[in-house]
């Protein structure tokens, strides 16, 4: 049975402020600079942003930089309105740098997509979503100061700046880690998450991105693999 700590952290609807370590690797070898491609994966439980990179966007991604998230509001699970302070979970894209916000820096994410058009809230679903630096959150990923100006300069880094994938889930999508949050999941929860794990599962086979598409009833289905 899980502990009451841990079941405290996954209900807990307090910004979690998440320990500051993390492990970098500034240019792997055969991945020259500038990065083609620039990806993205935030898992919300471990407080992790996972920083990928590719020459091209149907090539293999290596991994630059694992950085520690400082701070997320909320509880595990979508966002769906405005003002539930939740961090969302799907798939998303950087839309926007702004390198004068009052956090520091920050990249706005196309909250809501046409997922979330479907899912969410029809009238307030909420919006203005982004990655930024301090330690304070009210939706949004922080990455706190150092860390914001790690990730930024990743990004700025890539060639193709108006293409960088953000995937945000509420923990690794392995199997054992998923059964320890299904007691205190919602039935949304649960058909989202289980929407998400081929994401996570087929770019963890091979680091190629797969071809993901948005159903008429905003389900993310996986329609081709990496080779």
């Amino acid at each position: 049975m899980p502990s009451l700590l841990l079941v405290a952290m996954i209900v807990a609807t307090l910004t979690a402020i998440c320990a500051l370590s993390w492990e970098t690797v500034l240019n792997p070898e055969g991945l020259a600079k500038p990065y083609g491609h620039i990806y993205l994966r935030a898992f919300k439980r471990e407080c992790e942003m996972e920083v990928w990179a590719a020459p091209g966007q149907s090539m293999k991604y290596r991994r630059l930089a694992v950085l520690p998230i400082a701070a997320l509001s909320g509880r595990l699970g979508p966002k769906r309105r405005e003002g539930d302070k939740q961090v969302p979970e799907g798939l998303y894209r950087v839309v926007k740098f702004n390198p004068d916000s009052a956090y520091t820096l920050s990249m706005g994410l196309d909250y809501p997509n046409q997922s979330d058009a479907v899912r969410s809230d029809k009238t307030k679903p909420g919006g203005e979503i982004f990655i930024h630096g301090k330690a304070v959150s009210a939706g949004c990923l922080a990455m706190g100061d150092d860390g914001i100006r790690k990730l930024y300069g990743f990004c700025k880094m890539a060639v193709y700046t108006d293409d960088i994938e953000v995937h945000i889930f509420p923990t690794r999508m392995t199997e054992d880690r998923l059964q320890v949050l299904k007691p205190y999941a919602t039935g949304e929860d649960l058909k989202l998450w289980a929407e998400l794990k081929p994401v996570f599962t087929e770019f963890n086979r091979n680091h190629r991105m797969p071809v993901v598409t948005i159903q008429p009833d905003g389900a993310y289905k996986v329609v081709s693999f990496g080779l």
